[in-house]
């Protein structure tokens, strides 16, 4: 198994890079992802496709927070879960999506989530459109912020491994 981390990581305030790719000795027992097509987040938002739209991320981070009696820890247990946060914004290379947990129970991303994919339901088949890159807030309730693998700087890193729609 070999790791390679997108070189220009943490090189740039306007596009965080924060991406990387495992290449595994043999192939998975799974069909790859689907990557999405160049600007697909983008074209979406502009015929208004994104509004009202709910993302699904799957991941194995914490559940919550249990508060009291001194520092608060986190819940985590490692089991894979999703959940279906709804769209909040799109900027140059960030999806971020509303983590309502206590206020809706569709869930998002928290802590130990990082790297996990986000996926959305287009075209008749699930598209891997980001990966969780850090959440907002401490306790996990407030918005995410995916890196976008639609744009082209993503696509010039991933298609350095992969063959790209």
């Amino acid at each position: 198994m070999q790791t390679e981390v997108d070189p220009a990581f943490g090189h740039d305030q306007g596009d965080f890079h924060d991406l990387a790719v495992i290449t595994l000795q043999r192939p998975a027992p799974a069909a790859p992802a689907v990557l999405p097509a160049a600007g697909l987040l983008d074209q979406l938002a502009a015929n208004g496709g994104l509004r009202g739209q709910q993302f699904t991320n799957v991941g194995y981070g914490a559940i919550g927070i249990a508060h009291g009696g001194g520092k608060p820890v986190l819940i985590v247990d490692f089991m894979r879960r999703f959940a279906t946060p709804p769209f909040l914004a799109l900027r140059n290379t960030v999806l971020k999506l509303l983590l309502n947990t206590n206020a809706t129970g569709q869930g998002g991303n928290c802590f130990y989530d990082s790297g996990s994919p986000v996926f959305l339901h287009t075209g008749g088949r699930d598209v891997l459109v980001a990966v969780v890159s850090l959440k907002a807030d401490q306790a996990c309730v407030a918005n995410g912020f995916n890196y976008r693998l639609d744009t082209p700087s993503a696509r010039a890193f991933l298609g350095q491994f992969v063959t790209l729609p």
